[in-house]
């Protein structure tokens, strides 16, 4: 009838890993399929029952998640439970194909295992088993499927070591996955060129030196690394926000930008014994600044017609951050007049907003609490019609400015 149904029926009379490793495979599917704001149109609302019918029989959150679907409400919280729940029969099912695989070479497996820890954010665990995935296949005997997963993987792997900022690897990672698709003659990653180009400009631009801004003609690259030194910036001195950053990253970003400065040394001794905010931190942490905004420069000079609200957003933070409040909110007005124009409308909506709030903030530092109620107010009608919520605060800043308002009134 369908595939839950031959491999589990394939399962009453087999033990084989594939069929193991095939149910789980089918459950990783349909977990992919579910857990979204619009619904995936290649699964039909009676299809999408069917499954969830078949999974879900007797767990007594069927009916609410139903509900949620004749009311055309898709990717719910109850759903995204059931999104998970299937994530982890897939785990379950993998793992028990490790267990009766015995001497089958089963490259899939561990390469899908990666799939659903990536999708959690285990980005440890997932390369974990994309090595496992690498080493599987060198004993693979079929050429294309051997050449295919391992593209698949070095893409991943070098998608895991973007996120963590380690550029030089990722670049390593996405030259073998260019290599090994070119040496197969074949396209399975259609963007990987352009993958690798940009993480060479990002790579030439990491020196920090001199003439490293000029080294890119790609805005989102400019944007993307300056973005890194930011936040990087962020988090080091005496009060960082959030946690800190970890000496191990601070050290690698350090002995990027930083090689040739004598205060390296000096640098690391600092962050190794636990010192954190002392007098060479802040001064890193000021260098850091300086190639944010130098990199943020750069994307405005050559960005040309793209729309890049989140870019102004930034420059905006960074100016305000410095005091300087009358050009912070330029770039937040700037930032508002390019989201009005983004056709994406996640990214639209997360900038109006935040940018709405962000001139709340500076019309409150400059003691305009009736203005910047106005922009609080604007922020918060946002939130409610767009359905999300990117300031979780905005309901208590309103009730001060309302609270300051009437306190001057009364003087």
């Amino acid at each position: 009838r369908d595939p839950l149904s031959v491999w589990s029926a394939s399962l009453k009379k087999s033990k084989d890993p594939d069929v193991y490793s095939s149910l789980g495979t089918h459950f990783l599917n349909l977990s992919g399929k579910f857990g979204k704001a619009v619904r995936d149109s290649s699964l039909s609302e009676d299809q999408a029952k069917q499954i969830a019918n078949a999974v879900w029989e007797n767990d007594n959150r069927l009916q609410n998640m139903l509900l949620d679907w004749s009311q055309g409400k898709w990717g719910g919280a109850i759903e995204k439970e059931f999104q998970a729940h299937l994530s982890n029969l897939a785990s379950e099912y993998f793992e028990k194909t490790i267990q009766v695989k015995g001497t089958r070479v089963l490259p899939h497996l561990y390469f899908r295992k990666g799939i659903i820890l990536l999708n959690k954010g285990d980005l440890a665990g997932a390369r974990k088993e994309f090595l496992a995935t690498l080493e599987e296949t060198s004993r693979y005997s079929v050429i294309d499927v051997r050449s295919e997963v391992r593209v698949a993987t070095y893409n991943n792997l070098g998608m895991i070591a973007k996120k963590e900022n380690n550029f030089r690897e990722a670049l390593t990672w996405y030259k073998k996955a260019e290599e090994e698709q070119t040496m197969a003659g074949r396209i399975w990653v259609n963007d990987i060129s352009s993958t690798r180009m940009k993480l060479e400009e990002t790579v030439a631009m990491l020196s920090g030196g001199p003439g490293a801004d000029g080294k890119t003609n790609d805005p989102e690259v400019a944007y993307s690394l300056g973005l890194y030194y930011y936040n990087a910036a962020g988090r080091l001195g005496a009060t960082p926000k959030g946690s800190w950053l970890p000496v191990e990253e601070a050290k690698q970003i350090a002995n990027e930008v930083w090689k040739n400065n004598p205060q390296l040394s000096g640098l690391i001794s600092e962050l190794i014994s636990g010192n954190r905010g002392g007098p060479v931190e802040i001064t890193f942490k000021n260098y850091l600044l300086q190639l944010a905004w130098q990199a943020f420069e750069k994307a405005v000079q050559i960005k040309g017609n793209a729309v890049m609200s989140q870019l102004f957003f930034r420059r905006g933070m960074m100016l305000g951050e410095q005091g300087n409040l009358a050009e912070a909110r330029k770039e937040f007005m700037t930032a508002l007049d390019e989201a009005s124009r983004d056709s994406t409308v996640n990214n639209r909506q997360e900038v109006i907003v935040i940018s709405h709030d962000a001139l709340g903030i500076l019309a409150q530092i400059s003691g305009d609490y009736i203005e910047a109620l106005k922009w609080f107010n604007m922020a918060d009608e946002e939130q409610v019609r767009f359905g999300k919520v990117w300031v979780a605060d905005i309901k208590s800043k309103q009730q001060r400015m309302q609270s300051l308002i009437a306190t001057q009134n009364s003087k």
